[in-house]
């Protein structure tokens, strides 16, 4: 009776321990939403982030849905027309590409351009015309001398005049914003923002006239002039992916400000991190944005939690990712990917987990 029992319990062990071979337990898992669709066509106007957010949970692993294509030269890039298929290799999810063929008269389209992590119009703001600009070059870029008509305030209808001679064609005219300044003090990079664009018409005795391509903001004396080269980094695309942002442990990752607003930021904005390239930073990192549960405030201004509550270990909330879309050495100007709240300049960023 004893042995019979016993060879029971050997029979039920071994029975569990062949449930666990055959089903291993990964808590890294790659996990698909449910109810995904099985194949996608990529349309006009989709990021690498709204395609990642529609079939992952974790969008910044998509280098790993995607990794089946590492066969394909830049097998990062994505077009509008190709058709993404979801499938499973190895029992892990895969998305692989397909050529998507219409069948019905079309224009052919001899080049088309790859969608990119983030919105492209954002994405080309801020690698071609705008962002961040080393404090200590301000004073060498010419400045808004005067106008045709003379005027203190210009329009679109008039040329400007600066004080430059040389080979630069292409402007931007900008007002100087922000300064920030990294936390060992060895960089600082001033934000300029962008109010007209504007291209080289004339040069003779040391003075260049522009004509206004495109006015944003009114323009007035004294206002820098910049050349659209001085923004232009070779080593970054508009075409790149999500990717976990890396996890620094020489400092804690913060936001230093918002480009598009004072205190704080929504879904869509831009804002500037302390970290960049010599962080390891590069375009596509992503973080998850948190707060503390005690730093909830009403509408009324009252804190979520009162004065005589004493709790000194709550958990974070995450309200929201970003990711980086131009690094600088010591900076970088991420955006708001998702978020469910405004975000405070306050608030906490991390790495996800990888």
């Amino acid at each position: 009776m004893k042995q019979q029992i016993l060879r029971s319990k050997w029979h039920f062990i071994l029975l569990t321990l062949s449930v666990f071979l055959c089903f291993p337990v990964d808590s890294d898992e790659l996990k698909i939403k449910p109810n995904v669709p099985r194949s996608y066509v990529v349309v006009a106007g989709d990021t690498l982030w709204d395609i990642s957010t529609l079939y992952l949970q974790s969008p910044w692993r998509w280098p790993e849905l995607w990794g089946q294509n590492q066969h394909i030269d830049n097998p990062h890039l994505i077009y509008p027309g190709d058709r993404l298929s979801l499938i499973w290799i190895d029992g892990k999810p895969r998305l692989t590409k397909k050529a998507f063929e219409k069948l019905s008269p079309r224009i052919r389209i001899n080049q088309k351009v790859a969608i990119s992590g983030a919105e492209r119009a954002t994405v080309t703001r801020y690698l071609e015309k705008e962002g961040l600009v080393e404090s200590s070059r301000l004073e060498t870029f010419p400045v808004v001398a005067g106008s045709s008509r003379g005027l203190d305030y210009v329009t679109d209808r008039d040329e400007l005049y600066i004080q430059y001679e040389g080979a630069e064609r292409e402007w931007g005219i900008y007002r100087v914003g922000k300064a920030y300044i990294s936390s060992d003090e060895k960089a600082e990079m001033t934000e300029i923002r962008l109010l007209a664009e504007a291209h080289t018409v004339d040069q003779k005795e040391g003075m260049t006239t522009l004509m206004i391509t495109s006015l944003k903001r009114e323009l007035k004396k004294g206002d820098l002039v910049i050349p659209f080269s001085v923004h232009q980094d070779m080593s970054l695309a508009a075409s790149f992916y999500p990717q976990p942002g890396p996890d620094i442990t020489s400092k804690p990752v913060q936001l230093l400000g918002s480009l598009n607003s004072l205190n704080y930021a929504v879904q869509g904005q831009t804002v500037v991190l302390n970290v960049g390239v010599l962080d390891s930073v590069k375009q596509g990192s992503t973080y998850l944005i948190k707060r503390r549960s005690e730093d909830f405030r009403f509408s009324s201004g009252e804190k979520g939690l009162t004065k005589a509550t004493k709790v000194s270990t709550f958990p974070k909330v995450e309200i929201g990712q970003l990711m980086v879309i131009r690094p600088y050495a010591h900076f970088s100007i991420a955006v708001i990917t998702t978020s469910t709240e405004p975000v405070s300049m306050m608030a906490i960023i991390e790495a996800p987990e990888r």
